[in-house]
Formats: C-alpha cells, structure tokens, sequence
C-alpha cells in the first residue's frame, strides 16, 4: 500500500534492454517507494531499516528484499554502527528483452501479488548467486549481460523457493523493539527537521515518558535524540551545499538552524570544515 505523503521514486535505468542497475550505497533515511524491486546484500556491520513499517536489523551477510511499491526507507545508526552493503535494483521487465521462457517478474509480483521475505538469513547459496551478479557487473567481461540474466533468474528462483513470505516471520530481537518504539518520533525528525522539535513531543509520540524515551533512543541509535536531530540537519545541510546554489543561510533555515552562528558551530563540529569550505 502506497501514501501520498511519501514519494515515488523513479528509477532510472541506462539501457531499458537491461533493467537492472547497482543501487546507491548511502544511508539515506528518506523514505520511498517503487515498482522496482530492490535487494541488498550486508557485506559489514549492521544496518536498521524500514520496509512496509517493519523494522528489519541487518547484519553481515543478510539479504534484504523491498517487493514492489513497499514504503522502505533506511534508519541512521550513527557512525559507529553503520553497515555496508551492495544493492541491487531491478525492473519488473527485467527478461522481457530476452529471447526463450523466462520469469515474467511483473505478473508474479503486481497480477500474482506474490511476495518475498523482507529479511533473509543465513541462506549461503542466495549469497553466492548475488555476489557472482555484483563482480560480472563490476567486471563486464565478454557476454556479461548474458551470464547476469542467467544469475538474476536463479536468484529469483530461489528466493521463490524458500522464501515466500508466508513461509517465515521476522525475528525480533531487543534492538528491533527499541527501534519500533522510537520510530514515531525518528519519522517526526526526518519529516519535520526544519521546525521546532522538543523532546517532550518527541516522546509524547512514542507514549513513554520523557526519560523513559531518552533512554530508549540513546540505547538505540548510540547518540541523543538532540545529537541525532542536529547530525540529520547538518548531513541535509551538506548534500544540499555539495548539490544547489543556495546561500549558506537560506540552507541553514531549510535545516532548521535559525541561527546562523549556532549553524557555523555545529556544522564545524559535525564535519570538521566550515559550510564555505565545503561549498568551495
């Protein structure tokens, strides 16, 4: 199911003969939504996610599958727990190019509604098929585009096999459910950052108590609810620094900073260079 208030991504893909492209590997915490499907595979750490308002911790050789049109979206750990992983997106067309039978990926997930595991664990041979895809795409040796279509339809294969959704529940573990308790208050900061935004709201939103909230997000995310708001207003402030013409002010508004001199501190703080420097 779909809301209005999130937006559609819309994938772009260099040759629509090959709908399949190496996703992005930041940890972007807007949330989205697409037909594509997209799969990741956690190659360090661990990772906390949002797909269709479950939360999903990922750790080290994890598979994560966001079927078509689910609300998913990244949730920043801090520093010194973030994950990396390899991301795979790709198109419900995906085979149609190709001659012969083939996975027709559009009647199984939007006519069929068929659906995947968001997490899939443990699962070595899922693990091997996506890594072979990775290292022929990073390659692209001769006929490259002929061996990933083979890999990309035994990974579906797979994961038809053994991991239909109804076939298996999420494992909550207590970092989950810390995690679920403060997400109210996480997606007031990722929708709201550019008001005024107090702790107790914040844990008003969450029915706890405000010290009952503080200690619950600090075990969680590794920092303070405070901490964690004003590192979310400075990355925004960054991209858009690196990415528009705006003035350094009119950004530290658009972030909520309505102090310039405070924006200065922070971001130096944060990043370890003024906003002009980053802008140069």
């Amino acid at each position: 199911m779909t809301n209005r208030n999130t937006p559609i991504q819309t994938i772009i893909f260099p040759d629509e003969n090959f709908k399949l492209v190496l996703g992005r590997t930041s940890d972007a915490v807007d949330k989205a939504y697409h037909e594509e499907v997209e799969i990741k595979y956690y190659t360090e750490g661990s990772s906390s996610l949002l797909i269709n308002g479950n939360v999903i911790l990922a750790k080290e050789g994890d598979i994560t599958f966001v079927n078509p049109y689910e609300i998913h979206s990244n949730i920043s750990l801090g520093e010194d727990k973030k994950g990396g992983y390899r991301s795979l997106i790709i198109g419900l067309d995906f085979f149609a190019p190709f001659n012969g039978q083939h996975l027709n990926l559009r009647k199984l997930f939007i006519s069929d509604g068929v659906k995947v595991n968001n997490h899939v664990q443990g699962n070595r041979r899922l693990q091997s098929v996506f890594l072979r895809i990775i290292e022929e795409l990073q390659e692209k040796k001769a006929h490259y585009r002929l061996v990933v279509r083979g890999l990309v339809e035994e990974l579906f294969i797979l994961l038809l096999r053994s991991e239909l959704q109804e076939e298996k529940g999420e494992v909550k573990t207590e970092e989950t459910k810390q995690i679920a308790i403060i997400m109210p208050a996480l997606s007031k900061i990722y929708t709201d950052y550019n008001s005024v935004i107090t702790i107790e709201e914040l844990a008003a939103l969450c029915n706890v108590s405000k010290y009952h909230f503080c200690r619950i997000f600090k075990q969680a995310m590794g920092k303070t609810a405070v901490q964690y708001l004003v590192q979310y207003r400075i990355d925004l402030a960054e991209m858009l620094l690196k990415t528009t013409d705006k003035s350094i002010m009119e950004i530290a508004w658009q972030c909520g900073f309505f102090d310039e001199s405070y924006f200065y501190r922070c971001y130096k703080k944060l990043k370890g260079v003024s906003p002009s420097l980053t802008r140069k």
